[in-house]
């Protein structure tokens, strides 16, 4: 994904994004914050692998935060929790990197 991601969602250019990465998105949108497998639950999908590596590839863009772990309830694993990034977490990130 392209660096500025972050401002195309913001702007309403969520079609710019993969179609998994728009139901992520549309998804956490609804739910405020969730865990992959809440996602997963939300989407209707049986196997975390149709959402975990999309949610890395929205973290890893800036687009998605990890906020939070849980433990999982099934698993009893400690589990990561993600939220849409504010705008102004991104145009921070960039202005310490000095893109801004």
């Amino acid at each position: 994904m392209h660096a500025n991601s972050l401002e195309a969602y913001h702007a309403g250019h969520v079609d710019l994004f993969p179609r998994r990465s728009q139901e992520i998105l549309g998804s956490l949108t609804k739910l405020g914050h969730a865990t992959d497998r809440q996602v997963r639950d939300d989407l209707g999908f049986p196997d975390m692998n149709a959402v975990r590596p999309r949610i890395t590839e929205l973290i890893e863009a800036g687009v998605l935060q990890h906020i939070a772990d849980e433990i999982d309830p099934v698993t009893k694993r400690t589990v990561r929790v993600v939220a849409i990034c504010p705008r102004s977490a991104r145009v921070d990130q960039l202005q310490l990197e000095g893109v801004a």
